[in-house]
């Protein structure tokens, strides 16, 4: 059997646009148009209705996963305080590589090494109980799963809005089958 993670950024959000200094915020009439894009197109990408489904709780993540996701799922969604965006710029807290070979001895801040932790926790008990899981989230935590994954906290990527990063397991191992894969 083949297993699954799925991890799918928020649509665009009136703190992306600007609007608002809140962080929690809302999506744009471009993250409505986003969301009902990606509603259209995720059931043809996976069989979603066989996916333990969860979301960070911050306005503009919830709001993407009702758009995109059938009032049934919708209502069986998970919201995990641990998928949601850190309280801080998690660029601003790694050591990025200036040159194209990074120097994985420098160290990383406490804050972020936190974040990464309870990521990293969470989401091992959520692999150790489900095949596959689906969760509508944030850069800064597709971002760090990707770190976790690869191993190196010099890993850095563009994650664009309702786009889908997704991680199989197959043959005893995890392999990245798409990274900020947009329909």
């Amino acid at each position: 059997m083949i297993r699954e993670l799925i991890l799918i950024r928020h649509a665009h959000s009136e703190w992306q646009a600007g609007i608002t200094q809140h962080k929690n915020s809302h999506l744009t009439s471009i993250g409505i148009k986003q969301a009902s894009e990606l509603s259209k197109t995720l059931a043809q990408y996976a069989d979603i209705s066989n996916f333990h489904i969860l979301s960070s709780p911050l306005h503009r993540s919830v709001e993407t996963a009702r758009i995109a996701l059938p009032i049934h799922l919708f209502a069986e969604v998970i919201f995990d305080h641990q998928f949601q965006e850190a309280t801080f710029h998690v660029r601003s807290q790694l050591i990025l590589p200036k040159k194209f070979y990074p120097d994985v001895r420098k160290k990383n801040s406490e804050k972020y090494l936190l974040f990464k932790e309870n990521i990293k926790s969470s989401l091992g008990q959520i692999l150790s109980n489900y095949d596959r899981i689906m969760i509508f989230t944030h850069s800064g935590v597709i971002k760090t799963v990707l770190r976790i994954h690869c191993g190196s906290d010099a890993f850095c990527t563009e994650i664009d809005n309702c786009s889908i990063t997704h991680f199989i397991h197959k043959n005893n191992i995890w392999l990245v089958q798409r990274v900020n894969y947009v329909f």
